[in-house]
């Protein structure tokens, strides 16, 4: 919906926010697109109801995080409009009609727009009566808004709940103004135009940026049906291009010599050092400026051409004022929450949802207290204790027993609050139950030491590695534990391990320690054996096992045919082969 490719074009200004930081704004609400979700959702057959439960779930939480919401419903559809004839179209009167009730017993307000509802969100946006703009819509900005958030998240698990997007950023870093955004939806296409066949995003920007910025883009493409062709593309095929500087490719001081060039440095270049870095900064002589301003044009006639032949009205004044002279609802006040009807909200959910009045209640009572924690509402809230305190999705809370809540005649009712709501309201009720909380920790520490003097001993564990794996990894084999293999954990209740303590640990250990030699190996052979034998020598020392204390120790007994004669010596040196005899035992 919207500008086609707009949100891929501005992707690169995006912020991702978390509704906790979004807390004491207020934002307009696009109504009608989050009943066309539901309604074109996989679980409108599974789930009864789920426009008012989906609607319900996302109030609550835009409420709990202190965000105010307006909502805006579409109007009457534009002729013009090309893609469906609305967003509600199809979508039964009673299912606007229930959202809009759900809202009202919620405490709060919805518009009509008389046209489209982006239109009166920005508008509302621009004159700072909300914040920003909740919407998935790109052509929000052609509207004229000022802050766009897309993506919207109910889940408070994660840390990215909204997409963030401002038209200050997108015109800074992009130099797109409202204007030229409306004059891109005529070319690449909207919600009221199919564009312009043939001439994509790329071009139309490659265009763009050949504009001066003080200059209207809507009055030069109004120009396009009688303006002349340009005569510059004759000056130019005239010109001849002069002999550049082969380093920088600048004209600019160059008298033949890259060498001299180099010396004497580049007025177009950066800090006036000729320097390869700079070949893509123009280049100040004709050839160059003539060159930039006929690739322009021949840019511009092409879309000229283009435009005219299929559009002989372009560019399409009515397309220019949905845009920019929408029709809006009026409105000179923030918007603001009234207090729940807990009655005919509890009935509205009981009878669309077939919840028990438990479970409604359930659901009503955190709306109701956080209405009057927001209004510091003493009288009819009062409280008779905190249970404990909680941490949910990385915030403090407080689980809080309720004396009395005006309207509700529940006996002791409990709900979850948020820390600072009730430390602003009831700050003598937190500060007795934080003292509380600190003279119990207190207590404990006291009983801890006493444990501690008492059951040193019974403060630790010894933890023994008693394997040992072979290099190979073929089977464990059963070693000594020494003092450096004993580990140390510490209890819940100790601090710290005595010296008495270590000494009977190691005199308990002292019967299991044995000492860790290598099984010496017998080698059978000549000094002047050939290389071979000496690399499978390296190997077996490389590879030697612990003694095993209850089995025999194997043998390794390397073994050559001997020779007395030296020219039978020096001939097996070459070709001798030699039989490598491994006697050893089953455990390796």
């Amino acid at each position: 919906m919207g500008v086609t490719d707009l949100w891929k074009i501005v992707s690169t200004q995006i912020v991702t926010k978390s509704l906790e930081d979004l807390r004491g704004q207020t934002v307009a609400v696009d109504l009608s697109q989050w009943i066309m979700e539901c309604e074109n959702s996989a679980w409108k057959h599974t789930m009864q109801k789920a426009h008012i439960r989906n609607l319900f779930c996302r109030v609550t939480s835009l409420l709990k995080h202190g965000i105010i919401p307006i909502f805006v419903l579409d109007g009457e559809t534009p002729d013009l409009k090309k893609r469906g004839k609305g967003r509600l179209a199809g979508t039964p009167v009673r299912t606007v009609k229930e959202c809009c009730r759900l809202l009202t017993c919620i405490g709060l307000e919805s518009l009509q727009s008389p046209g489209e509802a982006e239109a009166t969100m920005a508008h509302l946006n621009s004159k700072d009566i909300v914040d920003a703009c909740l919407t998935d819509d790109s052509d929000s900005f052609l509207f004229g808004a000022k802050i766009v958030y897309t993506k919207f998240s109910s889940m408070e698990r994660t840390a990215d709940n909204v997409s963030v997007f401002k038209s200050s950023s997108i015109q800074s870093s992009l130099n797109l103004t409202r204007e030229k955004l409306v004059a891109l939806a005529l070319f690449v296409g909207c919600d009221f135009t199919d564009g312009v066949k043939g001439i994509g995003k790329e071009k139309f920007l490659k265009w763009l940026k050949s504009i001066d910025d003080n200059e209207d883009v809507l009055e030069r493409l109004r120009g396009w049906k009688t303006a002349p062709e340009p005569s510059v593309i004759g000056e130019f095929l005239k010109l001849k291009k002069k002999s550049h500087c082969g380093e920088c490719s600048h004209l600019a001081g160059f008298t033949g010599s890259t060498k001299q060039h180099l010396k004497n440095g580049c007025a177009d270049c950066l800090n006036n050092v000729c320097s390869k870095l700079c070949k893509e900064r123009s280049c100040s002589c004709d050839w160059h400026r003539l060159k930039d301003l006929t690739e322009s044009i021949l840019l511009e006639s092409k879309l000229r051409s283009a435009a005219i032949n299929q559009y002989p009205d372009f560019p399409d004044e009515k397309v220019i004022d949905i845009f920019l002279r929408p029709k809006v609802v009026e409105k000179a006040e923030k918007p603001t929450w009234m207090k729940p009807n807990y009655n005919a909200l509890k009935n509205f959910l009981t009878d669309h949802l077939d919840w028990t009045i438990e479970e409604a209640t359930s659901k009503i009572l955190p709306l109701i207290t956080l209405w009057y924690l927001r209004n510091n509402d003493k009288e009819s809230l009062k409280p008779s204790r905190i249970v404990k305190s909680r941490q949910q999705y990385f915030q403090s809370k407080l689980e809080i027993v309720w004396e009395k809540i005006e309207g509700i005649d529940i006996e002791s009712p409990t709900t979850l609050e948020r820390f600072e709501d009730i430390e602003c309201t009831f700050p003598e009720l937190v500060e007795h139950f934080l003292a509380a909380k600190r003279g119990k920790k207190n207590t404990k520490r006291g009983k801890k030491k006493d444990v501690l003097q008492r059951k040193i001993t019974d403060s630790f564990k010894i933890v023994k590695n008693p394997h040992h794996f072979c290099s190979k990894g073929r089977e464990s084999l059963r070693r000594s534990v020494s003092l450096e293999d004993i580990r140390v954990i510490k209890s819940p209740i100790g601090e710290q391990l005595t010296e008495d303590v270590i000494e009977e640990e190691k005199d308990s250990q002292s019967h299991i320690k044995q000492e860790k030699t290598p099984f010496p190996v017998k080698y059978e052979s000549d000094d002047s054996l050939p290389s071979l034998t000496k690399f499978i020598r390296r190997k077996v020392d490389k590879h030697r096992k612990p003694k095993l204390a209850d089995k025999e120790k194997p043998k390794f007994i390397m073994s050559s045919s001997e020779s007395n004669s030296e020219d039978e010596i020096s001939e097996k040196k070459s070709c001798t082969q030699f039989s490598l005899n491994f006697s050893l035992d089953s455990s390796f």
